[in-house]
């Protein structure tokens, strides 16, 4: 890094974007003093082709737009497990950020990327050379989300991070503020699991959940608009109506009282096993197969993770538990898995000392802006003549 870049760099007011790559969104905002993102995009982009055999597609980006159904448009997914999957359409995506929404020149900020816990080295380069070659980016820094979540909630630098997303749950280690990358847990279980399990609940109760997209339009509509609008449907029937019984499904059902939503014009009613039944998919996937291969419950995930350890290591570990991401912010969810963790042996249960932290929205992007306000953090950018010149730093998080 140039004396003149590392300068700016190690100032007291860094104005950093911070950018956090999530399974369900793209968000970014300005760091230091703000507390939430300025901006979220879907993971999603509407996609057109041009008339007269043109090779450029038309592109719609970004709430409520994107969701629109137009002639000749279907939707693309451009996310998938917290990792850019289309980089064109990212780009588009990008510049959309940068020239509409924060309005900023990428050459005069330094950027801060978040990502998933499962480290991917060759898209970390695909984001540096489309950052520093399309873009003119100052400088980068990309980091896994984590180390930020231990981060914010107290001074610790140890934990156990449980992530479930849209299309994943991870379980991911920290040690000494770093993320160690050998020992991420992943499984293809997430927010969309628990929407076809609430479909097949439907469908069971003879219950038509279909948006009739085709219905409100005089044109055809791609299937990929109604697939994406019954999925946010049965997402928010999801997080308004289930919910996780403290303790075990096949211990007993606590009563509980009904709970109505609506689909359609018409409203139905469900009971609590029906509410809580469902979830038992998180911790005991025999009372609820979820058809995850290799996921045989949260706690089985956490020990598979934690269990190669030293014992005082483990005992550390357990006792530092954090949870991210929207699909642990299910009622009862965080008392639960609290509840799991008795299932360790006695020799761990007297030195366990806490209880597991609840997510926080937005808490690793609100981490993450503090970190790239800092002055003292110059040594974590990779600026463009470092990328140039080939070097490390871009991996060291």
């Amino acid at each position: 890094m140039s004396v003149e870049n590392e300068y700016l760099l190690r100032g007291e007011d860094v104005s950093a974007l911070v950018f956090d790559i999530r399974s369900n969104a793209l968000v970014g905002g300005y760091g230091g003093l703000y507390t939430a993102p300025q901006c979220s995009v879907a993971p999603y982009v509407g996609v057109r082709d041009e008339e007269s055999g043109n090779s450029k597609k038309q592109r719609f980006i970004d709430d409520p737009d994107v969701y629109i159904p137009r002639e000749g448009t279907q939707l693309k997914k451009y996310i998938e497990k917290s990792k850019i999957v289309d980089w064109d359409h990212f780009e588009n995506v990008f510049e959309y950020l940068v020239t509409d929404k924060l309005r900023f020149d990428p050459s005069l900020s330094p950027m801060l990327f978040i990502e998933g816990n499962v480290y991917d080295r060759k898209h970390r380069e695909k984001l540096a050379e489309i950052l520093f070659e399309k873009f003119n980016s100052r400088a980068l820094c990309v980091m896994p989300v984590a180390p930020l979540i231990i981060f914010r909630r107290e001074p610790t630098y140890n934990g156990v991070v449980v992530d479930i997303g849209t299309d994943e749950t991870t379980v991911s280690l920290v040690s000494d503020g770093f993320l160690l990358r050998k020992n991420v847990t992943s499984v293809d279980f997430g927010l969309d699991t628990v929407a076809d399990l609430c479909g097949e609940l439907l469908n069971n109760k003879k219950i038509n959940f279909s948006t009739n997209l085709q219905n409100k339009y005089k044109f055809p509509v791609h299937s990929s608009y109604e697939e994406v609008a019954q999925r946010k449907l049965l997402s928010e029937f999801a997080q308004k109506v289930l919910y996780c019984q403290k303790k075990p499904f096949k211990d007993s059902l606590l009563p509980a009282p009904n709970v109505d939503f609506t689909f359609g014009s018409k409203k139905y009613s469900f009971n609590a096993e029906e509410q809580c039944k469902i979830m038992e998919c998180l911790f005991d996937p025999t009372v609820t197969p979820s058809n995850i291969e290799n996921f045989n419950g949260l706690y089985k995930l956490i020990e598979d993770t934690v269990d190669p350890f030293n014992v005082d290591s483990i005992a550390n570990f357990y006792s530092h538990i954090y949870t991210n991401g929207e699909g642990t912010l299910f009622k009862g969810f965080a008392d639960r898995l609290n509840h799991e963790l008795t299932k360790t042996p006695p020799r761990l249960q007297a030195r366990l000392n806490s209880n597991v932290k609840a997510y926080e929205k937005n808490s690793a992007w609100k981490q993450g802006g503090i970190i790239a306000g800092m002055g003292t953090t110059g040594q974590l950018w990779v600026s463009k003549m470092e990328y140039e010149d080939g070097s490390r730093k871009l991996h060291y998080l």
